[in-house]
């Protein structure tokens, strides 16, 4: 059994993630860093689904761990459209927001769930699920630098160096 790779789409920027919601098939979400989710439906064409490139903070070297880092749907999203983002703000702060999706419309309504100051600029984490008992989890980094020198991780007082739920 071979690995069989298939090009999607192209002229994506600083694609970081991949994602579908569950119970709907042939469509594909990009987390791009830079502030945007792009959708791609069955027939590969691709369309702005989020755009908040005007609150994330734009990474602005190649290494660069801030932007928007991580998106999850709701297990119910077919019924409910709420999908959830993790990403950092022009202030600094890391951002856990649910969102909204009213299809008809075609708006979103954000609420901020979350809201921590980040000490650096890097070891932001991002990751976002839903476990098996319907939860959300998230990844958080341990605030940044090299070597954790805050401690955080190994600080139970404060949420860096954690998986949330």
């Amino acid at each position: 059994m071979g690995l069989k790779l298939e090009l999607i789409t192209e002229g994506l920027s600083k694609p970081i993630y991949l994602c579908s919601p569950k119970g709907i098939k042939n469509e594909l979400y990009i987390v791009e860093q830079r502030g945007q989710i792009i959708k791609i439906d069955s027939t590969g064409n691709k369309k702005k689904f989020l755009n908040i490139r005007k609150k994330v903070k734009t990474p602005t070297f190649p290494g660069d761990e801030r932007g928007l880092l991580g998106m999850a749907f709701h297990p119910n999203y077919k019924k409910n459209g709420y999908f959830f983002v993790n990403y950092i703000d022009n202030s600094e702060n890391t951002i856990i927001s649910k969102f909204k999706y009213d299809n008809k419309n075609e708006v979103f309504k954000e609420t901020i769930l979350l809201k921590i100051k980040q000490p650096y600029s890097n070891h932001n984490g991002g990751q976002l699920d839903f476990g098996s008992d319907g939860y959300l989890y998230i990844g958080l980094g341990d605030g940044g630098s090299s070597g954790d020198p805050d401690k955080n991780a190994q600080n139970l007082t404060n949420l860096f160096g954690k998986i949330l739920r």
